[in-house]
C-alpha cells in the first residue's frame, strides 16, 4: 500500500489536462527529462506554476495504446529529501497519488549519480518505468548500459531512448500503457543493512497499531525509513509514541554504526546506486580524444 497524501495544490492543477492515465516524469537536472516531455506531448502542453511557488509546472497529453496519457513534468531533483523547493514540490506530488506511475528518466552517461534518485523512488513503492535517456551520448563515450540486466535488478521495465531524435519513444509509450494496465505492479524493494532492517520492522509493527497513522494511507516501510531519518513530514503522520520509538531506534543505529541514522541510510542508497551502475555499465576504451577533451585540454591548461 503506497502513501497517498491529500494535496489540495495538486488537485487544483489536475483539471488542466485530463487523461485515462497520468504519468509523472522524474529525474535529475539535465537528464533530458524535458526533451522527453516535448517528444511525448509536442504542442499539446501547457505551462503554469505549482501553487504557492514560482517553480514551473508543465502538463501535456499523448495518445498511445488507445489511451490518452496525461504527462506531468516534475522539477529536476537529485534526491527526495524535501530540502529545496523543487524537492518538496516533487515529493509532495508523488505522495499525492495523482500519478498512476512514475517514469524515472536517467542519463545513460551519468548513470551512477542518477540511480541515487531511482533508489529513493523504489523505496516509495510507486509503479515505475525507467527510461535510460541519451544512450547515443553514452555510446560516444564508450559506455553501454545493459537495460535488461538493470530491469532485472530493479524489478521494473527499463527502456533505452534518445529523446532528442525519438529513438525508443514508441517502445517506451507501449511499456507505460502495459504497466498502467497491470494496475499496481511494484518495483523491487532494495534492502538495507541488517540493523536498519530490524529497526524498520519494529517501526512497521508500531505503525500498524498507531491510531494517527491509521488515518492515512501509508506505506509503512517508506514511512519507517523516513522516521529513522528524522523526516518532519513523516513525523507529522504518526502518533507521539511512534515518534519516540523512531527517535530511540535512530539513536540505537548511531550507537551501533558510528553514523547518524540519516547518513547511514544515505550511504546505503549510494552503495546501491554504485553496485547497480557497476553491474550494468560496460566500458569500451576510446581511441583518441573527443572534441570536448581537446577543448578542455586547451582551456584548462
Amino acid at each position: 500500500m503506497m502513501l497517498r497524501r491529500k494535496c489540495a495544490d495538486c488537485e487544483s492543477m489536475s483539471s488542466l489536462v485530463i487523461g485515462d492515465v497520468t504519468i509523472a516524469l522524474a529525474g535529475n537536472p539535465n537528464c533530458g527529462k524535458t526533451a522527453l516531455f516535448n517528444a511525448f506531448t509536442g504542442v499539446r502542453q501547457r505551462t503554469g506554476n505549482w501553487p504557492g511557488v514560482t517553480v514551473d509546472r508543465k502538463e501535456g497529453v499523448v495518445d498511445a495504446g488507445g489511451k490518452t496519457i496525461r504527462v506531468v513534468d516534475l522539477p529536476g531533483v537529485y534526491a527526495l529529501d524535501a530540502v529545496s523547493v523543487d524537492e518538496q514540490v516533487t515529493r509532495d506530488y508523488l505522495l499525492s497519488g495523482d500519478a498512476d506511475l512514475i517514469v524515472n528518466v536517467i542519463d545513460a552517461a551519468n548513470i551512477e549519480r542518477n540511480l541515487y534518485l531511482t533508489v529513493q523512488l523504489l523505496e516509495m513503492g510507486v509503479p515505475t518505468v525507467v527510461a535510460v535517456n541519451m544512450v547515443d551520448v553514452a555510446e560516444k563515450l564508450g559506455l553501454a548500459v545493459d537495460h535488461r540486466q538493470l530491469a532485472d535488478a530493479l524489478g521494473c521495465p527499463v527502456v533505452p531512448v534518445v529523446a532528442t531524435d525519438g529513438r525508443g519513444i514508441a517502445t517506451l509509450l507501449a511499456t507505460i500503457v502495459e504497466v498502467a494496465d497491470a494496475a499496481g505492479a511494484r518495483p523491487v524493494t532494495l534492502g538495507h543493512a541488517d540493523i536498519v532492517e530490524a529497526s524498520i520492522t519494529r517501526l512497521q509493527q508500531a505503525l500498524r497499531d498507531d491510531a494517527v497513522a491509521a488515518q492515512h494511507d501509508l506505506d509503512t516501510r517508506w514511512v519507517s525509513l523516513k522516521l529513522l531519518e528524522g523526516d518532519r513530514f513523516a513525523l507529522q503522520q504518526v502518533g507521539d509514541e511512534v515518534g519516540r520509538l523512531a527517535a530511540a531506534e535512530a539513536r540505537s543505529l548511531e550507537a551501533r554504526s558510528g553514523l547518524e541514522a540519516d547518513i547511514l541510510i544515505a550511504d546505503e542508497r549510494f552503495g546501491h546506486a554504485h553496485a547497480l551502475a557497476h553491474k550494468v555499465v560496460r566500458v569500451t576504451p576510446r581511441v583518441g580524444r573527443s572534441p570536448s577533451d581537446r577543448i578542455d585540454r586547451v582551456v584548462l591548461s
